[in-house]
Order: structure tokens, then C-alpha cells, then sequence
């Protein structure tokens, strides 16, 4: 700080901020913080943040056509979980003779009108056109419908796949469209 002249002014001190303040008078400014202030950071003594769970969040389209579909860009372990959100798009499951849907599929009746064809779908309990997902490698797991939306906690390490409730091969020949969707995997610690 120099030396102090007796009857001499003080240099003024300029408050800069919460932890540092310059001392203005001849030649450049001097900086200094307050006590317990080092760079700016105060020191408590207190321990790091934790760290809360990871989150992996992708996009995926899904083709109406394509059977399963592996969404990529994301691995889910048991514990994981798992949120799949339907964003945009529309699709059938026969584009002759219904409607395109969104990812709940067609109306209660136009599916009872197709029972006929129920050896087409993936899942029975679901309407055709219904987005559907499977966790791949996983024994046993079951077809799940999304809808618009589903969270589930894994139950295994696998893949998640996702398609519309329409058998791939000859009952998909006819399907058109896709829908997009945003799958969020939260990892178990």
C-alpha cells in the first residue's frame, strides 16, 4: 500500500463488488479482498456439492414402418429411470383405411373394427398405431404401451426399443408416417 505520511489523506477506497474493492489514488489501482475472501470464493470449510443423478435426454423418430427401433445415444441399467415423451408427428397403421393417429393410436371402434387383423399387432391389449416399447435383452420383458407419455423404473440392462403397435413385415407394408419423441434416462446411483 506505500508508505503512510503522517497528515496525510487516506486514498479513497472504491467498493467493486461483494469481495473486492480497489484503492484509487496516483498510479494504477491495488486490489485486495476482505479477509476469508480468496478470489472471490469464501472458504467455509464446507464440503463439496454432491452430485445429484445423471440425466441422458435424446430425440428419436420412429417410423411407422420400421418394426423395433433401437433409440441410440443412451444406455439404460437396472434401476434406471425411464421417461419417454411423444413430441410430434402423426402415423397409420393402414393408410387406406385409417385415420392417421398420434401416439395413442386409433379410436376405440375403428381398432374393434379392425379385430379381424389383431394377429398384426405387437401387443393385444393395445390399440393399432399405439407407440409401444420394449426393453431389448432384458427375458421376459414386457411390451409396454407409451401413449403419450410413460415413465418406468428398469428392470434390467438393455436396450429401449420403440415402434408402433403394428407387426413389421407384411401388416407394416401399408403404415405411413412418424412420430417423434424425447426418451430422458435418469441414472440410478
Amino acid at each position: 500500500m506505500g508508505r503512510h505520511v503522517p497528515g496525510a489523506r487516506a486514498p479513497p477506497v472504491v467498493a467493486l463488488g461483494r469481495s473486492q474493492a480497489a484503492v484509487v489514488g496516483a498510479g494504477r489501482p491495488r486490489w485486495w479482498s476482505p479477509p476469508g475472501v480468496v478470489g472471490g470464493l469464501f472458504l467455509s470449510g464446507a464440503p463439496p456439492f454432491k452430485e445429484g443423478p445423471q440425466t441422458t435426454t435424446v430425440r428419436k423418430v420412429v417410423r411407422s414402418a420400421a418394426g423395433w427401433q433401437s433409440v441410440t445415444g443412451v444406455s439404460v441399467q437396472r434401476g434406471d429411470r425411464v421417461t419417454v415423451r411423444f413430441v410430434s408427428g402423426k402415423w397409420t397403421a393402414d393408410y387406406r383405411n385409417m385415420p392417421l393417429t398420434g401416439p395413442v393410436g386409433v379410436d376405440a371402434r375403428t381398432d374393434e373394427a379392425f379385430r379381424f387383423a389383431d394377429s398384426c399387432k405387437l401387443k393385444s391389449t393395445a390399440r393399432f398405431g399405439a407407440l409401444i416399447a420394449v426393453l431389448g435383452c432384458v427375458k421376459n420383458a414386457p411390451v409396454q404401451t407409451v401413449g403419450r407419455e410413460l415413465s418406468f423404473r428398469a428392470a434390467g440392462n438393455g436396450t429401449l426399443r420403440l415402434g408402433m403397435n403394428d407387426t413389421a413385415g407384411s401388416c407394416s407394408a401399408d403404415n405411413r408416417g412418424e412420430l417423434t419423441v424425447r426418451v430422458g434416462v435418469v441414472h440410478a446411483p
